[in-house]
C-alpha cells in the first residue's frame, strides 16, 4: 500500500510537470521565441508567476473578484517593460486595467533576461479576500499539555 502512495505522488509530480511545459507551448502558440528566451521562460516561470501572485494580493486586497484574462508584456533585457496588451479579455473591463497595474509594479523583480523575451500570463482572480486565500505563515508548533497534580 506504501509502495502504491509513493507511486501515485511520482506520477502526479510527472503529470504536473507535463501540464506546465503544455500550458507554456499553448500560451505562446505563435510567437517565434529563440531558444534563449525558451530557456529564460521555461526557467523563472515559477518565480515570474510567484512575483505577479504577491503584486496581485498587494495591488487587489479585498476586492471580490471571479475572473480570468491572458496578458503579454515585453520584457527587455535592460530589466523594463512595454508593449503591455490583453490577449484574452476578462469579463469586466477594470479586471484587464487591474491586472496591467500589476504586471507593470511586478516586472520589476523579475530576473532579467539575456535577450528581450515576451512574457505571457493568465491571470485568474478567485477569491472575495486574496490575503486570507494565501498564508504561507507556518503553523505553530504544538504545545505539550501540562499536567494538573
Amino acid at each position: 500500500m506504501k509502495y502504491l502512495i509513493i507511486l501515485s505522488l511520482l506520477a502526479a509530480s510527472l503529470l504536473a510537470e507535463i501540464d506546465v511545459r503544455q500550458n507554456i507551448k499553448a500560451l505562446y502558440i505563435g510567437v517565434p521565441l529563440t531558444k534563449g528566451q525558451m530557456d529564460y521562460i521555461l526557467d523563472n516561470q515559477s518565480r515570474i508567476v510567484a512575483l505577479m501572485k504577491a503584486q496581485a494580493i498587494q495591488t487587489v486586497g479585498a476586492q471580490q473578484i471571479h475572473d480570468s484574462n491572458v496578458v503579454e508584456f515585453m520584457l527587455r533585457s535592460d530589466g523594463t517593460a512595454d508593449s503591455y496588451r490583453v490577449l484574452d479579455h476578462a469579463s469586466r473591463r477594470n479586471i484587464d486595467r487591474l491586472s496591467e497595474l500589476i504586471v507593470m509594479e511586478g516586472y520589476k523583480q523579475m530576473p532579467v533576461p539575456p535577450t528581450d523575451t515576451p512574457v505571457r500570463l493568465i491571470i485568474r482572480y478567485r477569491t472575495g479576500n486574496m490575503e486570507s486565500a494565501v498564508d504561507l505563515t507556518p503553523e505553530p508548533e504544538p504545545q505539550p499539555k501540562k499536567r494538573v497534580r
